[in-house]
């Protein structure tokens, strides 16, 4: 009897040790599968999450002014902690830097759209043809980073890039277009 009661000790603890050890890898999946997915998101209206539109302004010359508009694809809202965006006109190669944060904490719920504009510096008139017209990566460039948590702490870094085509639509940039895990991969400090 003593045997037999030693034998289902010894199955209890090793159950509660497999059961703790599932439990485990339970939590690991859940906070994967229901974390939050900061991208970019078309509109309704021209299916582009990206525009960029010329403004004159009050000293005569023009700027370029591009939105973006970014959305959580994920199941959790997304605590945005820092992000900072830009636009670049001219050659873009080389010049896609980590920028100062904006540290303004927002929260994006599941399926809510948000957006920036990123506003270039004053332009001629024949600037702004020229850079129209550029070939990509010659004329303009739009990126953006935001740093974020999950509800369980977790931090995660998006990082997206375009380059407007002579054609008038986006194109992905070559580089700086990824989805990041910080506990994974090295993240902007």
């Amino acid at each position: 009897m003593t045997v037999f009661t030693g034998i289902l000790a010894f199955f209890a603890c090793a159950s509660f040790i497999v059961l703790w050890i599932q439990l485990g890898d339970a939590r690991k999946s859940f906070v994967a599968g229901d974390r939050p997915y900061v991208w970019i998101a078309n509109d309704t209206i021209n299916n582009s999450g990206l525009t960029a539109t010329v403004y004159p302004n009050p000293t005569g010359r023009k700027q370029i002014v591009a939105t973006m508009r970014y959305s959580n694809f994920g199941r959790s809202p997304a605590i945005i902690v820092r992000s900072y965006h830009n636009i670049i006109l001219g050659q873009s190669f080389g010049k896609i830097t980590p920028l100062p944060w904006n540290n303004q904490r927002t929260i994006v719920p599941t399926g809510r759209i948000d957006m920036f504009s990123a506003v270039s510096p004053p332009i001629t008139d024949t600037d702004v043809s020229n850079y129209l017209k550029a070939p990509e990566g010659d004329g303009i460039t739009v990126y953006a980073t935001w740093q974020y948590l999950d509800t369980f702490g977790n931090r995660y870094e998006t990082e997206i890039c375009f380059t407007r085509l002579n054609s008038g639509s986006w194109a992905y940039c070559h580089e700086h277009n990824d989805i990041k895990d910080c506990s994974r991969l090295p993240c902007e400090p």
